[in-house]
């Protein structure tokens, strides 16, 4: 008799709660290890084979709705099953489906596909089913006959992406056997010997900046803290050797890290190994996994960029950056002599900003940039004479200009494209028509006038002048627009209440930042090749066009908001462009990749997408688990979802300190923090039906084995939301510091990942520079001045037993200034609801209005809630040492839960109490009365 089928118990997007002892070497790929389970004999108690189906259209394409599909890690292995009706599709006419999926084991290679031969049978549905067994995204794509003979039809492709299969320490329950948070003395949320899995939304991810932790012989009692903290994944700033700015972000030497971190001189390898070491013992002894920046766009101004000066973009390999280049040194030319022309250095006023735009201006034109547009006329007329004098006339073959105006003329030469070089800006004068060509057009035009050479040179001229009328207008507008950008920098930089309010414009606080680094080696270097533009970003760019490339004039209007010390990075179309560069960087890439279990793609937005494609892959061949989170500003969802399917990311980065008011924050949180609505069958993928059946090896064996199929119908996009990331303003100067209370407990209970920032916990006043500051960290662990650590270790500890424990269904509620949130698990029915007092403004320390939370047919009772009573914002700051703002955590006493009767069901009841300030939580445990497991009834 075949073993009875276990059926699973969880819903299809839950992981294993645990696993035995595992092996943390890096994994490889040797065969697909899903072929020895599903071709073996089935053994006593074995769960279900998970098969998840995605139906195309009849076309043999997905629709748009089901072109990406998000699996979980593959624990065990599982079918992804792809399947066409069989009726109404031409698919069945000698069909395949290739896949890059590397189906028989081996590493993935992006141009290598595999091939399955779909069904003929037409009395029943047509199906592919692969093997998955290891993390990554893939594509598919199906192919049949056509109507005409040899021809084959291509389908629409569709993706699909695998969750990584990440593992962290395991750890005692948070709350005691009555719901009370346990003190870590008590053994609440200790760390244990086995290793857990842990899906992407359970990851409590925390930013720190090693230049602030002072030397890694210290760093020990930052784990201590951030592990206590409940956290389960540090997010590193780059800790490669840095750039003369100081900005973790500024990377002087990508293979190198940073030396300063190490107690003593050490050399590149032993840093290495000391780095290794240090990021280890984080994971193994602290629980924390590491993620670091991947930092692919640019390089410090001040690295190695005098060797390798085709690194970037510069006049001599992007021509058309020549004339930006001149803007760039007249502007540091004018700032030089703005004393010495009376011109305002001191900037309080729109009249003096209004001052230095004219007589930049001024200076602006004695540069004479209008010739990298026009025609010169002088040398257009020389042309024409040489082609005559040297009987090199072109006669015209276009159409009849005989008799034409100059107007007409110059219409008829621009829409033949006559003119040369235009819109190149190369160099000076650099639009031009050829003199032969030009010669015979105006000889055709004007025929009285063929014995009279300076006659025709003259009449070529007018229509000259004609053909620059535009030209000119071109290069006032992009003045013009150089102009305006300049002067919304100078507000920003001096006037605006929430901009740096810098001081003296001088040589080392200069007008604007400058476009371009010089990194000439020696005074007779060329500075076309050796001044190289500066990388930043733009509002609104398209995301798949390379400002710094022509048509492109990003640089020449002044449209770039630069990073005056970071270097473009110029690759080219692939590796023969720019061969050092590109091994330099997949160096770089790989040698993470074998060290930490994650990227943070900084800037993956300006990142080209061929150069994310090409370094992701080489990192995945060393590491397949490598869990991916973006940086990802797109104009559009759709254009979002190009970058997760061609890149791979496991979760977009994005941000609860932009939530305006309560009911922008219950936005986001159902957008990103909910993957499985109250009552409903949302999980990792979108699913419809549920049903048993025999799965045929997918390995072509002749077994077979009970499998629970699932159909799907699409996937959201995964979210990493940061209640504070290292780029945002502080609480305290964004909304009000208390709020940071309520943010935490808001989306601790969201379906997402969650990320922070060293200093929020604490409550930083201010936004802390990452280039300027050279403080260090304070370390308060979880002690009275922790701010609201307290708080945060039983949030992350809950939530992290929510996730692991297939809590997958939640509800969010805004109500006046208080939002309430839910976690039920749909099988057992015991939940947690979360009741917050937002905090956006200052609004005193009343209740305010709320309604009661009345759950029917469910029992609750308190669980935990705090309140954060800061007694003032007023705090010099530390020259040394980076500080929270002075406040008390306060234990809200016992709430009390009422139990009533409705007219039909009976229903608990509970509410704020009366002191409950804004930035205040409270915590209820909930248990469905249809699902009775020995829960207490409140009373």
């Amino acid at each position: 008799m075949p073993a009875e089928p276990v059926v699973p118990s969880d819903t299809p997007n839950l992981p294993s709660l645990s696993c035995p002892q595992l092996d943390t070497a890096v994994p490889t790929v040797p065969k697909n290890p899903g072929k020895d389970l599903f071709s073996s004999e089935r053994s006593e108690g074995e769960e279900l084979i998970r098969v998840y189906e995605v139906k195309l259209d009849p076309d043999g394409g997905p629709s748009k709705k089901r072109s990406y599909i998000r699996l979980p890690p593959p624990y065990t292995p599982y079918v992804l099953r792809i399947s066409l009706e069989a009726s109404g599709t031409p698919a069945f006419k000698n069909g395949v489906l290739k896949t890059d999926l590397p189906l028989y084991g081996g590493n993935f290679e992006r141009d290598r596909f595999s091939e399955r031969s779909l069904p003929t049978g037409l009395s029943k549905s047509i199906h592919v089913d692969l093997p998955i067994s290891y993390a990554g995204t893939f594509m598919y794509w199906v192919e049949y006959d056509g109507d005409a003979p040899g021809e084959r039809v291509t389908s629409r492709e569709g993706y699909f992406s695998i969750d990584p299969i990440l593992r962290v320490s395991a750890r005692t329950p948070i709350l005691s056997h009555d719901s009370k948070p346990l003190l870590a003395s008590e053994g609440g949320a200790k760390i244990l010997p086995e290793l857990v899995n842990i899906p992407l939304d359970g990851l409590s991810i925390l930013t720190v900046v090693s230049k602030w932790m002072g030397p890694i012989s210290q760093w020990r009692k930052h784990f201590e803290e951030a592990s206590d903290r409940g956290y389960t994944m540090l997010h590193w700033t780059p800790l490669q050797e840095r750039g003369a700015s100081n900005s973790p972000y500024s990377v002087k030497n990508q293979k190198t890290y940073d030396t300063s971190v190490f107690d003593t001189p050490v050399d590149p390898q032993s840093a290495s190994s000391r780095m290794e070491e240090i990021l280890r013992i984080a994971k193994e002894e602290y629980g924390l996994l590491n993620l670091t920046d991947l930092v692919l766009n640019h390089t410090a101004s001040d690295s190695w960029l005098n060797d390798h000066p085709e690194a970037g973009y510069s006049p001599a390999n992007t021509p058309h950056l020549t004339p930006a280049l001149e803007l760039d040194t007249a502007i540091i030319e004018f700032t030089s002599m703005m004393e010495e022309k009376g011109v305002p250095t001191h900037v309080s006023t729109e009249q003096d900003i209004d001052a230095i735009i004219d007589a930049l201006g001024e200076h602006v034109k004695t540069k004479k940039l209008w010739q990298f547009y026009v025609l010169d006329v002088e040398a257009e007329k020389v042309a024409l004479v040489d082609a005559f004098s040297s009987n090199a006339v072109i006669p015209w073959t276009g159409e009849d200009v005989s008799g034409k105006t100059e107007i007409q003329l110059a219409e008829i030469v621009r829409s033949s494209s006559l003119i040369q070089g235009i819109g190149t800006f190369a160099s000076r004068y650099v639009a031009h028509v050829d003199g032969r060509v030009s010669a015979g057009l105006i000889s055709a035009a004007f025929g009285d006038l063929v014995n009279d050479i300076g006659a025709l040179a003259r009449a070529w001229a007018r229509v000259v002048d004609v053909l620059n009328v535009p030209l000119y207008e071109e290069w006032e507008d992009d003045t013009r627009a150089a102009l305006g950008a300049i002067k919304c920098g100078l507000k920003y930089v001096h006037l605006e209440d929430h901009g740096l309010k810098v001081g003296k414009i001088s040589k080392e606080l200069p007008l604007v930042a400058t476009y371009f680094t010089r990194v000439a080696p020696n005074c007779d270097s060329d500075p076309a090749t050796y001044s190289l533009v500066n990388n930043g970003w733009m509002w609104d760019a398209d995301p798949l066009v390379n400002f710094a490339l022509p048509p492109s004039k990003a640089y020449l209007r002044r449209e770039v908001i630069v990073w005056a010390d970071c270097v473009k990075l110029r690759f080219g179309s692939g590796p023969a462009d720019n061969p050092w560069l590109w091994e330099h960087m997949t160096s770089y890439t790989t040698s993470l990749a074998g060290v930490f279990d994650g990227f943070r793609l900084d800037n993956c937005h300006s990142t080209p997408l061929h150069v994310g494609i090409a370094m992701l892959d080489a990192a995945r061949k060393l590491n397949p688990n490598l869990y991916i989170c973006a940086e990802l500003f797109t104009p559009s969802e759709d254009m979002d979802l190009l970058f997760v399917r061609k890149l791979g990311i496991n979760s977009l980065i994005r941000e609860a300190v932009h939530a305006r008011d309560v009911e922008d924050l219950a936005s986001m949180m159902r957008r990103f923090g909910f993957s499985k609505p109250l009552a409903c069958t949302v999980g990792y993928i979108e699913a419809c039906t549920i049903r048993l059946e025999e799965l045929a090896d997918p390995f072509a064996t002749e077994r077979t084995r009970p499998c629970i199929v699932t159909s799907l119908n699409g996937s959201v996009l995964h979210t990493l939301l940061y209640e504070q990331s290292h780029d945002n303003p502080s609480y305290n100067d964004k909304r009000t510091a208390e709020h940071a209370l309520a943010i935490a407990g808001i989306l601790a209970f969201g379906s997402c990942a969650v990320g922070s920032v060293k200093g929020f916990d604490d409550l930083y006043p201010k936004y802390v520079d990452l280039t300027k500051d050279i403080r260090s960290y304070e370390i308060t662990g979880l002690s009275e001045n922790s701010g609201i650590s307290r708080a945060k270790r039983v949030l992350n500890g809950l939530r992290r037993e929510m996730i692991l424990g297939g809590y997958t269904e939640g509800s969010v509620r805004p109500d006046f200034n208080y939002i309430s949130m839910a976690r039920t698990n749909p099988v057992t029915g015991h939940g947690y609801v979360l009741v917050a007092h937002t905090a956006f403004e200052q609004r005193g320390k009343k209740r305010g209005l709320s309604n009661p939370n009345e759950l029917v047919r469910t029992r609750a009772k308190f669980v935990c809630g705090f309140v954060i009573d800061i007694p003032s914002y007023d705090m010099h700051p530390d020259p040394e040492i980076l500080r929270g703002l002075p406040s008390e955590l306060i234990d809200l006493p016992e709430v009390p839960v009422e139990w009533k009767t409705h007219f039909t069901e009976p229903f608990c009841s509970f509410g704020a109490p009366e002191f409950f300030p804004p930035g205040s939580i409270m915590i209820f445990e909930t248990q469905l009365e249809s699902v009775d497991l020995g829960f207490e009834v409140a009373t």
